[in-house]
């Protein structure tokens, strides 16, 4: 069992800036807050780049509510795609791509991050897929990616462990430090943060 020890009372959140050298895409959300230890772990992973590319940030911290709207976006989309399941069966699909807030989604806590790569006039890198989009390919060593993809996909993935990330093997784009994902990944038995309510 995973135990929370959370480093950080009051919890603090940062706003990342495209004055840092980050581009925001603002598709999916329009504020961009992370905790500051991981916002400085982020900068310190772009300096592991080549000097012709950047990040392009999807999203940040999630609260509970806009958490549980994609969970059961999720749960829809699977109900779609396996309508002859269980719910229990479909609410397992549905977990392996969206976090089921009640259980904890590292968004929450203020410690994951979906990013990408792009070039410095803010042109997305081809990484197989598009960040949400949910197929084989999405997985992060997927066997179907080509030498170009899985490339692009091995420079961020080398930028961001190299400072202390980690990521979740089933979405690419997704990369968390001091969570659930980050503790079980490495063995560890406490997390170093909390979920933030705001």
């Amino acid at each position: 069992m995973i135990q929370i020890l959370e480093t950080e009372n009051p919890p603090s959140l940062t706003e990342i800036k495209k004055s840092d050298g980050f581009f925001l895409n603002l598709s999916v959300v329009n504020h961009f807050e992370i905790r500051s230890v991981v916002y400085e772990m982020l900068k310190k992973a772009k300096e592991n780049l080549p000097t012709h590319l950047t990040f392009m940030i999807y999203e940040a911290y999630r609260t509970f509510a806009l958490q549980e709207q994609k969970f059961q976006e999720q749960i829809l989309h699977q109900k779609k795609l396996y309508p002859v399941l269980s719910e229990q069966e479909i609410h397992q699909k549905a977990r392996v791509y969206t976090a089921d807030p009640k259980r904890e989604s590292g968004h929450q806590t203020g410690g994951a991050v979906d990013i990408t790569l792009c070039d410095l006039s803010g042109k997305e890198l081809d990484m197989g897929t598009d960040i949400h989009e949910f197929v084989y390919k999405t997985r992060t060593h997927s066997d179907r990616l080509s030498d170009f993809e899985r490339e692009n996909r091995r420079i961020l993935l080398d930028a961001l462990t190299a400072v202390g990330f980690v990521n979740y093997p089933a979405e690419w784009w997704h990369f968390s430090y001091g969570d659930r994902l980050w503790a079980k990944s490495l063995g560890k038995t406490e997390t170093l943060f909390a979920p933030v309510h705001l």
